[in-house]
């Protein structure tokens, strides 16, 4: 967490006067993506999917299409 300076105020000697700014939002999506690319890149090559996976799928359900 870093803490940012709020605009317009005329002393930074309070704590009310700076707004923290957390990077998890960042973190939890680049964890997002290092899981989805181990999924596409090991399970889904080796079928190593459950019969009721849905997701990763896109060719399983025909339903689905046009």
């Amino acid at each position: 967490m870093v803490f940012g300076p709020k605009p317009g105020k005329t002393s930074y000697h309070d704590a009310k006067s700076f707004w923290p700014i957390s990077f998890t939002c960042f973190l939890l999506k680049a964890l997002e993506r290092v899981i989805e690319l181990e999924i596409k890149s090991k399970i889904i090559p080796n079928n190593s999917l459950n019969s009721r996976q849905q997701a990763y799928t896109a060719d399983k359900f025909n339903w689905l299409s046009p």
